[in-house]
């Protein structure tokens, strides 16, 4: 199925929630920061995993590299601090 490209940044929540969560990323050519986000849910074990992306609420970050992001269980969000654009 459909999955993030060449992304190199990501941030990865914590095992109860069983995902990884790929935000933007140093893509190393062409427009150099990706702005995508992207959820690897691994609640299937590793022979059913599974690529989709999430809806964003709020303003997204556009493109984005070198920056952090923290994961808050209360709210189940995501908040991105943003680095560089490229």
């Amino acid at each position: 199925g459909p999955h993030p490209g060449g992304n190199a940044d990501g941030y990865d929540s914590d095992d109860d929630d069983a995902q990884i969560v790929i935000i933007g990323g140093w893509l190393g050519s062409g427009p150099l920061a990706a702005s995508d986000m992207w959820v690897l849910d691994l609640s299937g074990g590793p022979a059913n995993l599974r690529w989709h992306q999430p809806p964003v609420l709020g303003t997204p970050p556009g493109p984005c590299n070198m920056h952090s992001a923290d994961y808050v269980p209360s709210r189940g969000e995501v908040y991105v601090f943003r680095g560089g654009n490229g």
